[in-house]
């Protein structure tokens, strides 16, 4: 049932289009269901994702400088703090999807607000994929 709504939907295409997004937060979880599909179905997907260009994004999340003049998401440019941690960034969006479910999350100033999520995470996924799944 899953296959058939993932190739009743441009999933391929969806899915490339959110790693192309600046949000490190969408980036992650596109790689991870990413990971999990073409793990299940890779005969079904593969050809598709790369196609629609999951592989390109893929490969400027591990080597941004090779890509900068395409609109690959630079993982540097994303607003992250010196920590590596991602500051509330405007009133449209004032907490991190971190802090989303936490207990108490009224009560904190919006200095308070960083992202748990290091930059590393995706980069390493990124790589798992990329050495795993890609030929």
């Amino acid at each position: 049932m899953l296959l058939d709504v993932l190739q009743t939907a441009n999933f391929s295409s969806f899915l490339a289009g959110v790693l192309t997004k600046e949000d490190h937060h969408m980036i992650l979880l596109a790689l991870q269901i990413g990971d999990a599909v073409l793990l299940k179905f890779p005969h079904d997907f593969l050809n598709s994702i790369i196609k629609e260009g999951g592989r390109f994004a893929i490969d400027a999340l591990l080597s941004p400088d090779n890509h900068s003049q395409s609109k690959s998401p630079d993982l540097n440019r994303m607003q992250l703090a010196e920590d590596g941690s991602q500051k509330a960034a405007s009133l449209d969006f004032q907490i991190c999807p971190c802090h989303a479910f936490d207990a108490g999350q009224f009560s904190k100033s919006l200095e308070t607000w960083t992202c748990k999520l290091q930059k590393e995470t995706i980069q390493i996924l990124a790589k798992h994929i990329w050495t795993n799944i890609f030929p």
